[in-house]
């Protein structure tokens, strides 16, 4: 069988969106400590950046 989806909280989005935001480490690092894909990160902050 193949992965479950992970059901993130909107909380927990919300920091890792403003983590992103800030710059100061690279979506792929910070992707990696929250064992999500970068793909997924992405999808999260470009709404947040109005595009």
């Amino acid at each position: 069988m193949g992965k479950q989806r992970k059901n993130w909280p909107a909380d927990l989005k919300q920091t890792i969106v403003l983590e992103v935001l800030k710059g100061e480490e690279s979506v792929a690092s910070i992707a990696r400590r929250y064992e999500a894909s970068e793909a997924l990160l992405y999808k999260w902050v470009r709404p947040a950046k109005g595009r």
